[in-house]
């Protein structure tokens, strides 16, 4: 059971991973492109925002997102590598988050 929740948490992680990938991959193009558009590209502080707005559904603590965010930030800079479960965990202690089974 345990390893079915790790899987579908890190699942999730992923998956917001690649959606703000795609919002950054977005954001590259239209900076080449930016005189030709009518619209601002989103800054730092807004993606940042946007990253916080999408994980209130997950009704997380400062430090799970932060720790959120650390792994997806690791992931954009890493696409094609999975994150092992050693990292997923040293960033868990790091932000001194519960174990898994105290979400539960």
């Amino acid at each position: 059971m345990q390893n079915a929740d790790d899987t579908q948490y890190q699942t999730a992680i992923m998956r917001e991973a690649r959606q703000q990938q795609m919002i950054l991959e977005a954001a590259r193009a239209g900076s080449q492109h930016s005189q030709q558009t009518d619209y601002p590209l989103m800054d730092a502080s807004e993606f940042e925002k946007s990253f916080s707005a999408s994980l209130s559904p997950f009704n997380l603590s400062p430090a799970a997102s932060a720790a959120a965010s650390e792994l997806i930030q690791r992931f954009l800079q890493c696409p094609n590598e999975p994150i092992s479960t050693d990292h997923f965990l040293s960033v868990q202690r790091k932000y001194e988050l519960p174990p898994f089974e105290a979400y539960q």
